[in-house]
Parts: structure tokens; C-alpha cells; sequence
């Protein structure tokens, strides 16, 4: 069986990419932590997650779900090493549906990478989206419910409180809560996706607003999802155990969509395939130094490297408590693993917080050009938009490394999925993934 398909399972529109977990212990953000799930996973990557990944069993019990997709969000597990990981132990065939997931959440990354309006606008959107709903007493009550967990919705409260308690939400879950959000609560889609982003251990700004976007009927012009109650009773039954049927609201639950206006013309703008590759490109030099983002928290390409380091953290205070904590964990785990991969001294990789940090960290240094792996469209993106032009009036360059993958990837996620998936087979052949041995 190819792993190219013209038929893609509705439930992985989100693409965080579900997994498989034995337990529902915490998560923390270590690359350890990742591979241990990630070695627990393997047995079941094939058939056994084809065909039971899309049950939500309910927050004690992720039985066919790894919750992996932190990791892949930071790259502190990467799409290439995954699927080189699970074809060592899997076919091509047998594993097609895992695989598929993850070119999915690669096709969103690459498809906004095209079109960077769309999450400007989103940013937008949300501020005057929430000023719009405070304004009227009817649906400022409606929203506080929805955020708070009070509908009468009995799953959707369960499906918040999740959310709220572990930063995660199977992905089919995601769905239904955003259908529901949308097509019966009848709230913005940009609130929920906001919403989403800001609890989300794995929120990114790919595959969280391009999902709240095709259930909405954006992303794909007249193609809604309305989440229906059969559909739920089906695939959450364990989940609705323990609430009295009379007590489950689902027969409030809207039976049909309505067009919602896309405020935005989505126009394709980003680099062309040989501008990526000519970001990957550039060599580092001596007097050089290296900037980690938590858009890769990979250390492939610093091994060895005799530079200083430092790491900048956009943490947004916006986002849950759970996410931040996540998040800290993720950057103190990677500079332990870049003071054993490199010669940087521990004490001395500096954590930094704004573009001015890191223009005046170069200056201090005696640094001559900064180098990062390519940041893709996003809030940290956004945050250093100013960086290139410090540095250039202080006299250095900073540089992006674009990584193979991406790279191969990204120029085949202008149009529809489809495009892609019919060159999976082909490109997990180009970048040499079939079982091949990657590490970070």
C-alpha cells in the first residue's frame, strides 16, 4: 500500500499528531520524557493506532494516544526522526496512518508558511473579536460559560476541564469542541482557537488556526464539521460513562452549520523553494554565535559547535500555567543538552526575552553574525521581527538555517493535502527516512 491517499480521515484535521501512551502521567518538557513515551508508543505505531486512535476515552485513560505532539511542537522531537523511528519497526503500509499524520501537521506548517496574512489577521481578529463579545451582555455570559466549563453541554465542561488541568485534548475532541463552539454556542472561531493556543501543551499557530479554520468552513471554502451526537456517542462512550443521558446536553447540540465570512483574501507570499534553500546555506564562522528558540529546541546542528549560545523565550502571559511550566522545563532541558553536545559552558547560555536582549547579548560578545534554525510564521516570529534590522545597524547578519526536511517538505504545501500526500512515498525516499537512523 502507498502511503499516498485521496481519502483522509475527517479526525486529524487538528494534526497534533496522536500517539500512543500507556498512562496519563504528567507531561514534562525533556527530551527524555519524549523518547521514553515515544519507545512506549513504537509497538502500536502500525495497525493497533490505525484503527483506534480516533476514541476518546476520557482524561484517566489516553489508551491509544502517546501525547507526543509537545514534543514535535518544540522540535524537541522532530517530524524526520519520528518517521525514520516508527519505519525501523513498521512498514510503510502498516504504519501508513501515523505517517500520514505527521505530513499533515508538516502540510499546515508549510501551507501558513505561504500565506503569514493568515495568522496576522487571527492576532488581529482575536482583540477585536473580544472587545465585540464584551460588549453584549448575552454573549459575554454564553463565552464565561464556555471558557469556564458551564454550559449545559455536559461533555464539552469535562473537555475544558481537561484542557485546563493537563494542557492537552485528544484530537478528536478538539473537533467536536470547536464545532460546538462554533455552530452551537455560535461564538467567534477566533476565540476558541485563541483559547486553544493559550492552554495547548502543543498549541501551535499552524495547526491550531488552520483546524479551527476548516471546521468553521474557512480553510476549506464551504467544507464545515458539525459534530453530531451519534458521532460522539460512538467515540466517546467511555468519556460519557458516570453522566446521567439526561444530564449530557447533546440534544442541544446544533444540527446544521451556516457560512461564517473570511474577513481575509488568502494569497500566497512566502520564500520559494530557492530561497529556503539558500537559507540553509549559510555556514557558521568563527566569531559567530547561535540563537535557540522554542520553535526548535533540537540540538542537530550545534553538536560540537565552539559558539556562544543563547535561548530566547517567548513566553506569553496569556498562556495557562501548565503551558508556561511546560515550556520552562523545555528550555532549562535543552541547555543541559547543548552544554553536552557543545562546548558552550552551561552558567554561560543566557536565557533572553526580547529582540533588544539578544541585539545587546551580540554586542557583548564580540559577536559577528547570529545564526538560528529558520523560525516559521508564528508569535516568536512576530516577536523578533525587529531583530534583523538591530543587527544590521550594529554591522552584523542574522542568519536562518532551514532544515532538510522542511526544506524538501514545504514547497509541495501550497494548495490542498493532496498534493502532498501523493508524494509522501517519493519524499520519505529523498530525505532517506525508510528506517534510516536519525539522532539530535
Amino acid at each position: 500500500m502507498h502511503l499516498a491517499t485521496s481519502s483522509v480521515f475527517i479526525a486529524t484535521i487538528f494534526m497534533q499528531v496522536e500517539l500512543f501512551q500507556n498512562s496519563d502521567a504528567p507531561l514534562f518538557g525533556t527530551r527524555a520524557n519524549a523518547l521514553d513515551q515515544l519507545a512506549k508508543f513504537l509497538p502500536r505505531a502500525g495497525r493497533d493506532y490505525q484503527n483506534n486512535r480516533n476514541f476518546d476515552l476520557g482524561q484517566a485513560d489516553h489508551s491509544f494516544v502517546s501525547r507526543l505532539s509537545p514534543y514535535i511542537r518544540h522540535r524537541i522531537l522532530s517530524e524526520d526522526e519520528l518517521i525514520s523511528t516508527v519505519l525501523r519497526s513498521h512498514s510503510r503500509s502498516a504504519a501508513f496512518k501515523f505517517i500520514q499524520e505527521i505530513f499533515w501537521r508538516t502540510y499546515w506548517k508549510g501551507w501558513l508558511e505561504h500565506r503569514p496574512a493568515v495568522w496576522e489577521t487571527f492576532i488581529t481578529e482575536v482583540e477585536t473579536e473580544t472587545k465585540a463579545v464584551q460588549a453584549v451582555p448575552v454573549r459575554r455570559r454564553i463565552f464565561e460559560q464556555a471558557i469556564t466549563g458551564t454550559t449545559e453541554i455536559a461533555i464539552f465542561n469535562s473537555w475544558v476541564d481537561e484542557l485546563k488541568e493537563t494542557g492537552y485534548l485528544h484530537n478528536h475532541a478538539r473537533m467536536w469542541f470547536a464545532s460546538i463552539w462554533i455552530f452551537t454556542l455560535r461564538l467567534p472561531w477566533q476565540l476558541g482557537a485563541d483559547f486553544f493556543y493559550n492552554h495547548l501543551l502543543d498549541g501551535d499557530p499552524a495547526s491550531n488556526t488552520l483546524g479551527w479554520r476548516w471546521v468553521a468552513g474557512l480553510q476549506t471554502a464551504g467544507k464545515t464539521y458539525l459534530a453530531t451526537e451519534s458521532n460522539i456517542r460512538k467515540n466517546a462512550a467511555q468519556r460519557l460513562k458516570g453522566i446521567p443521558d439526561s444530564g449530557r446536553g447533546l440534544e442541544k447540540l446544533a444540527t446544521h452549520t451556516f457560512e461564517i465570512q473570511d474577513s481575509l483574501t488568502v494569497e500566497e507570499k512566502a520564500p520559494s523553494s530557492s530561497q529556503f534553500a539558500e537559507l540553509s546555506s549559510v555556514n557558521i564562522k568563527e566569531h559567530d554565535a547561535v540563537l535557540v528558540t522554542t520553535e526548535d529546541l533540537s540540538t542537530r546542528w550545534l553538536d560540537n559547535a565552539n559558539k556562544p549560545v543563547a535561548i530566547f523565550d517567548k513566553t506569553d502571559e496569556r498562556s495557562s500555567e501548565t503551558k508556561r511550566k511546560f515550556q520552562q522545563e523545555a528550555i532549562e532541558d535543552v541547555k543541559h543538552r547543548i552544554a553536552e553536545t557543545s562546548s558552550a559552558d552551561l552558567e554561560n547560555i543566557r536565557v533572553l526575552h526580547s529582540a533588544h536582549e539578544i541585539s545587546s547579548w551580540v554586542e557583548e560578545h564580540g559577536v559577528k553574525d547570529l545564526h538560528s534554525s529558520y523560525i516559521p510564521t508564528g508569535e516568536v516570529r512576530s516577536s523578533l521581527a525587529e531583530l534583523p534590522t538591530m543587527l544590521e545597524s550594529l554591522g552584523h547578519s542574522f542568519y536562518e538555517h532551514l532544515n532538510d526536511y522542511d526544506r524538501t517538505v514545504w514547497p509541495h504545501c501550497r494548495k490542498g493535502f493532496f498534493q502532498l500526500g501523493k508524494s509522501i512515498d517519493s519524499l520519505i525516499d529523498t530525505l532517506g527516512l525508510d528506517g534510516q537512523r536519525i539522532t539530535r
